[in-house]
């Protein structure tokens, strides 16, 4: 049986869902929740489905926000919701719901509740369709990919950029306006080239030239076990948000990046 941990466990992969996804038995209403251990206003939840023959398990489906641990006492936010086929994730925007939990309710009798991710965010993502560019383009992995909204970890979902192999290859999110830098979220791809984003810097200022903004903590790497890493950059300012690769001989390739800007709370 899928443990309700691994609903929160940072890794976003629906592909081997017998070990990276909750489920419960065959059930009437069976339900699901996070304890965020204090009241936080909740802006959007992203849920991660099955791809596999349970994918249509979760249709339709209720979210609720509260400060009770009784799911179904707590407000919805929106009504049932649906979860398209062809989507392997599905975002609910909360606007500003309140509440200590965040639950995920199936109505009806004899129901199955799995869930892959579920990520709950305190604020909106500022890079989204944001212009992007990279140091250069190839097998048509366009900088745009990277703050399209689609997060998608496979190559083939065509929601990846890609440079050639070179010398410190580096992508850069024009915000539009300098604002206050909390959080830069990283989807990376989730198949045999995950390892060329190991070792990345991360910068923010008001520079074109990625390199000569202020950095974002150390070289940053992501665990083999996780496609996506939350970096807290502490409020640093700029325009520009640019992810680098130091070293010779380096492919570049990001599935997603997402800005939030100065707040506390982003994501369990």
């Amino acid at each position: 049986m899928g443990f309700p941990g691994l609903a929160i466990d940072g890794n976003r992969s629906p592909k081997t869902p017998s070990s990276f996804c909750t489920k419960t038995y065959d059930e009437d209403d069976p339900y699901w929740y996070v304890d965020l251990g204090y009241s936080v206003t909740v802006d959007h939840v992203t849920i991660v489905n099955r791809q596999d023959s349970l994918i249509v398990k979760i249709t339709p489906f209720d979210l609720h926000v509260g400060d009770s641990t009784d799911v179904t006492k707590n407000p919805m936010c929106g009504g049932h919701h649906h979860f398209p086929r062809d989507e392997t994730e599905h975002v609910v925007h909360c606007r500003g719901m309140r509440g200590r939990y965040v639950g995920i309710r199936l109505p009806g009798k004899s129901r199955i509740l799995s869930l892959c991710e579920v990520e709950v965010y305190a604020a909106t993502n500022v890079a989204w369709g944001k212009p992007t560019v990279q140091s250069k383009v190839a097998y048509n992995g366009v900088a745009s990919r990277a703050t399209d909204g689609c997060r998608d970890p496979d190559w083939g979902s065509l929601c990846c950029t890609s440079t050639p192999a070179q010398s410190n290859p580096w992508l850069r999110v024009d915000l539009g306006t300098e604002v206050s830098v909390r959080w830069v979220v990283i989807i990376n791809r989730q198949d045999r080239t995950g390892q060329r984003l190991d070792l990345f810097e991360l910068y923010i200022g008001n520079e074109e030239r990625v390199d000569r903004n202020r950095r974002c903590g150390s070289v940053i790497y992501i665990p083999d076990d996780k496609n996506k890493i939350a970096t807290d950059c502490n409020g640093l300012r700029g325009r520009y948000v640019g992810i680098r690769l130091p070293g010779n001989s380096r492919t570049l390739s990001i599935c997603e990046v997402e800005v939030y800007e100065g707040r506390r709370h982003l994501v369990i």
